[in-house]
């Protein structure tokens, strides 16, 4: 598993350095442990810089001084690094869905008795974006449950004064929101769809064709999703902290709210229950 982690990270770290040229834009997406990926792979940009194609052979060393939390993007080491070997480059924008884990990935220690040690090299280094990033969009699921899917927030960096991030909340669990099935795909397609006009709206130019998903984007949050826990059960339950600011909901959570009375998550209700109810309340006095 960690050894997949390192080759998916230095394959796209080398495609980006290869086929990188002064004045393209990187666009970096992934769900899951995709999204821990990309996360990961921007932070490694940051740090290591792209190397020049000349150079390409020092990627093992640039992904290993990355994972290092001894040395740091700022210390002399790395400025030099990036200097003589490549340079570094902003990123568009960063999208990911449902980044699970407070490590990034799924805390495996109930079940891997060597997790502790794992999750010490692959866990972020924070939560906050790299500086170089301009846009982060994150979709999050509301319902996910399984203590060892807990969600990694993304933070603004507090090193950049220009960086504009967008977490928004969705109705149901982790395949609900990044899809997969298509049982779930009338929520995951919401997601999708917010991901897309997101991108629209910033003016970044890069434009999506729906009409490429073989089956379209077919809306629909009333849909059913099962959020017992299964196996998952032997490690515990958490419900996720959902965000203060109500406008961080997505519409699909009202629209769920109002249409479906069975639809009160605890983590939700306690947060935003009463404005949810008003706002049911006045559609129903129409």
């Amino acid at each position: 598993f960690g050894r997949g982690i390192d080759t998916n990270i230095q394959d796209a770290y080398r495609f980006l350095c290869l086929n990188y040229i002064p004045g393209d834009e990187i666009y970096l997406f992934g769900f899951s442990r995709g999204a821990y990926t990309v996360r990961s792979l921007a932070g490694m940009i940051y740090k290591s810089g792209l190397l020049s194609r000349s150079e390409i052979r020092k990627a093992p060393e640039a992904y290993e001084m990355y994972r290092s939390r001894d040395i740091k993007p700022n210390h002399q080491q790395m400025v030099e690094f990036r200097k003589k070997y490549g340079e570094s480059v902003p990123i568009t924008l960063l999208g990911c869905w449902d980044t699970v884990g407070s490590l990034g990935i799924p805390n495996l220690s109930p079940f891997l008795w060597f997790d502790k040690r794992f999750n010490k090299r692959y866990r972020f280094h924070d939560t906050s974006l790299s500086p170089i990033i301009e846009h982060g969009l994150h979709a999050v699921s509301i319902d996910e449950q399984r203590k060892v899917f807990d969600v990694t927030p993304m933070d603004k960096s507090h090193l950049s004064q220009t960086q504009v991030v967008r977490e928004v909340w969705f109705p149901g669990v982790h395949g609900s929101v990044g899809g997969g099935s298509q049982e779930q795909s009338g929520l995951s397609d919401g997601a999708l769809q917010w991901m897309m006009d997101s991108i629209g709206k910033i003016g970044l130019g890069l434009e999506f064709d729906p009409r490429a998903i073989p089956t379209g984007i077919n809306l629909d949050y009333d849909i059913d999703f099962n959020n017992a826990l299964g196996l998952f059960k032997f490690t515990g339950r958490k419900l996720r902290e959902i965000s203060d600011n109500f406008d961080d909901l997505h519409q699909s959570v009202i629209e769920r709210w109002m249409k479906r009375p069975d639809y009160r998550p605890r983590n939700l209700a306690d947060k935003h229950g009463p404005r949810l109810n008003q706002l049911l309340q006045l559609k129903q006095q129409k």
